[in-house]
């Protein structure tokens, strides 16, 4: 793979055109995913060179999003965590290839390989997710009455080492082997920081990296964003589509810290943004080690066939992996990109950069799902890609919106509907009763899974005029209309 080196192709501010783009796409989006309020900030070469807030940070009052508006910002707070144990490293404090047996009492894994610092931070330790929603039990029922998990005595850091260590036959795995996204892992890197630090993950944090990089009102205590006065109200999808308020006391519990519980804004984001795109430097002051930096950045595991977890996530831009609190794409239009989502129940998040051009993009929203993934478009579109047609998520929609609709045999002999699901195009009656679902082998060409074993094709044709046709064994359909028509 070619990386190409030519900083100057990013400007040093946003065209209309640029900005028109983007905002079609994300107040689109907005509408179809009914998301309140959502803030973006595109960074280059130290500065913000774009800011943008959509919508309402709080509906019932109609209070408009802004630039300082903090959002749970969800697992990109994973990166922060890494940063911490870094410095720490850095320092001599600690090791990341110490066993964490030596800091904490988890007796989980085998002792011939034990599980390190390292494993935790890069999802390797061979833990599966073994906790889910138990240490927020009682707040289930403001995320999924229908996803209630058992109820487990879950308040002390007792409770969770004597959770883990009950485990050992969850574990197959020896430390490196497989990725297994391992939120509780971080829980872990929380904990090691506060005890060898002697203070609390957020005054650690504050001290050493929230107040030289003048995030002010960063912080995992959900009392102290609200006394800014500009936190937002996160929200959900009820019944009956119904946009619902809901609670970040929901995970306002010690565990959820490290894993995802930061609250922040673009502003502050922004400034931290600049100091990993600086190497470890923001305003002169030397926040992590240019080394530390570089290996958050690294491939420290990559993925396989078995775990396709950040390959599926944004779609085929070379090698995936995960480094320290990141995960790793090798060829991002050529270039490589670190990057991070979160979704935290009511609220999401993505972190991308492109370091070779000295760029990144965040998105913060106080709903999940969210038009989160478009910093990555966005990223694509400031390379001046055309993101509709080359970048998977919108080439995907783009094509399925060709595709979907009713088709006609030749005098309306037969019909039938295409309709999209998800990632998946479904062959349908008109009224509904059959759905059988199309596997796709290539953009116009699909099969049907057959009893016997075979493929049985379905083509889509596009002509010249782009009339849409569907070939099936002795059947062509055309289509005739939209499904919103």
């Amino acid at each position: 793979m070619k990386i190409h080196k030519n900083k100057n192709m990013i400007p040093d501010e946003i065209s209309p055109e640029t900005q028109e783009i983007l905002d079609t796409l994300i107040a689109e989006e907005m509408t179809v995913e009914r998301v309140p309020g959502l803030s973006m900030a595109i960074v280059s070469k130290g500065k913000i060179i774009y800011t943008q807030n959509y919508g309402s940070k709080n509906l019932e009052e109609r209070i408009p999003s802004d630039s300082d508006t903090l959002y749970r910002i969800a697992s990109v707070t994973k990166s922060f965590i890494c940063v911490g144990i870094l410095q720490l490293h850095d320092l001599k404090k600690i090791n990341i290839h110490d066993p964490i047996s030596k800091y904490l009492p988890i007796k989980l894994g085998f002792e011939e390989n034990p599980i390190t610092i390292h494993h935790l931070m890069n999802h390797t330790s061979g833990i599966p997710d073994i906790v889910g929603g138990v240490s927020y039990h009682q707040f289930y029922h403001l995320i999924d009455d229908s996803q209630i998990p058992p109820f487990i005595p879950f308040t002390s850091w007792n409770d969770l080492y004597r959770h883990l260590n009950g485990a050992q036959e969850y574990i197959t795995d020896i430390p490196g082997k497989r990725l297994y996204y391992f939120n509780i892992g971080y829980t872990l890197l929380g904990r090691i920081i506060e005890l060898v630090s002697g203070m609390s993950l957020n005054e650690y944090l504050q001290q050493n990296i929230f107040s030289p990089l003048g995030m002010e009102n960063s912080s995992f205590i959900v009392e102290d964003a609200e006394k800014t006065g500009n936190l937002s109200t996160p929200y959900k999808l009820g019944k009956n589509n119904i946009v619902e308020k809901t609670s970040y006391y929901a995970v306002n519990n010690t565990f959820g810290y490290a894993p995802g519980g930061l609250f922040s804004s673009i502003n502050e984001l922004s400034n931290y943004m600049i100091m990993i795109l600086n190497n470890g430097e923001f305003n002169g002051k030397r926040i992590l080690s240019e080394h530390s930096i570089k290996l958050m950045q690294e491939f420290h595991f990559s993925e396989t066939k078995n775990s396709q977890l950040f390959g599926n996530t944004i779609g085929n831009f070379g090698k995936a992996g995960y480094g320290y609190g990141f995960g790793v794409h090798d060829d991002f239009y050529g270039h490589k990109l670190v990057h991070h989502s979160g979704s935290h129940i009511a609220s999401s998040a993505w972190f991308a950069m492109i370091p070779d051009l000295n760029l990144g993009v965040i998105f913060l929203a106080n709903k999940h799902p969210s038009p989160r993934m478009f910093a990555l478009a966005t990223l694509g579109l400031l390379l001046k890609k055309d993101i509709h047609y080359q970048f998977p998520i919108l080439k995907n929609r783009t094509l399925f919106k060709q595709l979907t609709g009713v088709y006609h045999t030749y005098k309306s002999i037969s019909k039938i509907k295409i309709v999209a699901k998800g990632g998946s195009l479904f062959f349908c009656s008109l009224d509904d009763k059959h759905q059988v679902p199309i596997h796709r082998q290539d953009d116009l060409l699909y099969y049907f899974a057959t009893a016997s074993g075979e493929k049985d094709p379905v083509e889509f044709e596009i002509d010249q005029q782009g009339q849409v046709w569907l070939h099936h064994e002795r059947r062509k359909f055309k289509k005739i209309r939209n499904l919103d028509q």
